[in-house]
């Protein structure tokens, strides 16, 4: 019982010493250039798809929190990294063409958003109709792209 004990206290003690530990800050800014958006596409970018995949990420009280500060600031990290919509403006014509039409496979398919983050933010959570959507906009976009390339 002693060393349950102890082995708790050092517990605690950890993790409240990791709150002073800074963490790396990912940066927000501001969206530009995103392929123009339906109402409906919008909403459910929105409720799903900015924190992890643009710089308007909006931080929870527990993204300050270690260990989820950890956790959370890698999700957003690599969210970036696969998609940022912020950034959009740099991807070539034919890549941005390939990420639309990811992003309609991917939300078909429930592999985003991932279940981690849809734990934690319920009305991220995607109805049929909210991938319906999705997968419009992206066929939509994506015949204006191939339109512009053929130009």
């Amino acid at each position: 019982m002693f060393r349950f004990g102890l082995t708790i206290i050092i517990f605690t003690i950890i993790i409240v010493a990791l709150q002073f530990v800074p963490s790396e800050q990912v940066e927000n800014a501001t969206i530009q250039n995103l392929p123009p958006l339906t109402p409906d596409a919008e909403y459910v970018f929105q409720k799903a798809c900015y924190d992890c995949h643009t710089t308007e990420t909006n931080w929870p009280w527990y993204s300050q929190i270690v260990p989820m500060s950890i956790l959370i600031r890698h999700h957003v990290k690599e969210g970036r990294q696969y998609l940022d919509l912020g950034n959009w403006n740099q991807y070539s014509p034919e890549k941005q063409r390939d990420l639309i039409q990811k992003i309609a496979i991917v939300v078909r398919n429930d592999q985003m958003p991932p279940k981690t983050y849809i734990f934690f933010h319920q009305r991220a959570s995607l109805t049929e109709i909210d991938k319906e959507s999705i997968e419009n906009w992206a066929s939509q976009v994506s015949k204006l792209i191939f339109e512009s390339q053929a130009e």
